[in-house]
């Protein structure tokens, strides 16, 4: 009994070592891979930037809100695309879509050559500092 006791031991430390200096390994090779990949480029700069407006729906919430909105970029810099990523209320989505489409950014410059970009922006609503949605 002794003598199985400590073959497994041995087993056990022996594959333990080998399982180990495979995972070092293969968290090397992804280090080496990421390195390889060159940082992205930030966001492009807002040239113009909507005034906010609280929606006449959200009125009677009176709460402010932020609605995390993602937005294609053409190499104009318009907004061809905006959509909802999320939001502290669906009460706030469209109207922060529709005002993410009125951004225009520098053109976005992608390994030196002007490029679509897709990113997300962050879209706050305050009733106390914005003025309230007409319809």
């Amino acid at each position: 009994m002794k003598r199985f006791v400590t073959f497994v031991g041995l087993f056990l430390s022996l594959t333990g070592s080998f399982f180990c200096k495979n995972y070092e390994k293969k968290e090397t090779d992804q280090q080496k891979k990421s390195i390889d990949v060159p940082p992205p480029d930030p966001a492009p700069k807002v040239i113009k930037k909507p005034k906010s407006i609280y929606p006449s729906s959200a009125i009677n919430l009176g709460d402010k809100g932020k609605v995390i909105v993602q937005v294609t970029v053409g190499i104009d810099g318009t907004v061809s695309n905006a959509k909802t990523m999320w939001s502290t209320n669906k009460i706030f989505e469209t109207t922060a879509e529709s005002l993410a489409y009125q951004y225009v950014f520098e053109t976005p410059i992608f390994d030196g050559k002007p490029q679509a970009l897709i990113f997300s922006i962050p879209i706050i609503f305050d009733p106390d500092s914005i003025q309230v949605e007409k319809k």
